[in-house]
């Protein structure tokens, strides 16, 4: 039972961040495609995004474990690993055909400014936990 209380919370959390970057990377090939006058995504252009994105949730709870959002080489594997796989998918499996270069760059910056969204988000939730925690532990010293 144990074990399977940990493969299920394991499952929560990859599958919470999979859904967010899967939304992201198939709006962000909605825009491009609405760009250029194209109004369908391709089924197998949406399973390969959700793949990817599973592949990288699974790696993120790997390397950035529950309170390790703050260490920096973790950080740093973490984001690399973002750039190598998103990137390169979308190199392999054409996920964006017919973009122009600049469009392409806007792209990129727009991973790295969510990548730092996502570090932002976590850094604003563990200072709110930790303040939560300390008028908890003021609250239970002046009552003992």
């Amino acid at each position: 039972m144990k074990q399977f209380l940990r493969f299920y919370a394991w499952g929560m959390e990859v599958k919470l961040y999979m859904s967010i970057y899967t939304a992201a990377v198939v709006f962000f090939q909605g825009i491009t495609e609405v760009l250029q006058g194209r109004y369908a995504i391709s089924v197998w252009v949406l399973l390969e995004m959700l793949l990817v994105s599973f592949v990288f949730a699974a790696i993120q709870y790997v390397i950035l474990p529950a309170g390790e959002w703050s260490s920096r080489g973790r950080l740093a594997a973490w984001a690399v690993c973002a750039n190598v796989l998103y990137i390169g998918s979308a190199l392999v499996f054409g996920w964006f055909p017919g973009v122009p270069l600049w469009e392409n760059i806007v792209l990129v910056a727009m991973l790295e400014v969510s990548l730092w969204a996502i570090w932002f988000g976590k850094q604003v939730a563990r200072w709110r936990d930790t303040r939560a925690l300390n008028r908890s532990l003021r609250k239970f010293q002046q009552e003992g």
